[in-house]
């Protein structure tokens, strides 16, 4: 999770909302309790991981949240590449056990936006969108893009850094 950029420049040198990406990544903000990711990787009973991922609405008509078998269980390169903006976390405060899960919002082309996952109790909430900083430094939530917004109960989830 990383909002407001990254600590390296972009290799395509495009800006991004009229601005190089060369920030310092701002990991947690006080008024977003969400946390933010690329992909979450989701290990199963029977050994089976699955990959949440979201895709932006590129127009394609595939876009939102989605489930994909994940076969390579390694983890990615590019978070131990110098000055990478990525980290890879665990999040200890959401529990293990049986999920039961609710899609709370589609949107016009029943594109998957939210859903609520409950495992013992815990409410956790997911939303395909992405956090940007704007002007004046304030922070907007941006719905149906290439990234995962992640609640537990209410609030933004503890992580906890694992080498990469």
């Amino acid at each position: 999770m990383a909002l407001g950029g990254g600590a390296s420049v972009l290799a395509s040198n495009t800006p991004e909302d009229g601005k190089w990406d060369t920030t310092a990544p701002i990991w947690r903000v006080a008024d977003v309790p969400f946390a933010q990711f690329v992909e979450l990787d989701i290990s199963l009973t029977d050994g089976t991981v699955v990959q949440l991922a979201s895709q932006l609405d590129d127009g394609s008509g595939f876009h939102g949240l989605y489930l994909r078998p994940l076969e390579n269980t390694r983890l990615p390169s590019w978070s131990r590449e110098p000055g990478s903006i990525y980290r890879v976390v665990s999040l200890p405060t959401v529990p293990a056990g049986e999920l039961a899960v609710s899609v709370l919002r589609r949107d016009a082309f029943n594109a998957v936006v939210e859903v609520e996952i409950v495992i013992g109790g815990i409410r956790l909430r997911l939303i395909s969108a992405e956090v940007y900083e704007r002007e004046g430094g304030h922070f907007e939530v941006c719905e149906v893009d290439e990234s995962i917004l992640l609640q537990v109960a209410g609030a933004a989830p503890q992580v906890q850094p694992r080498e990469a």
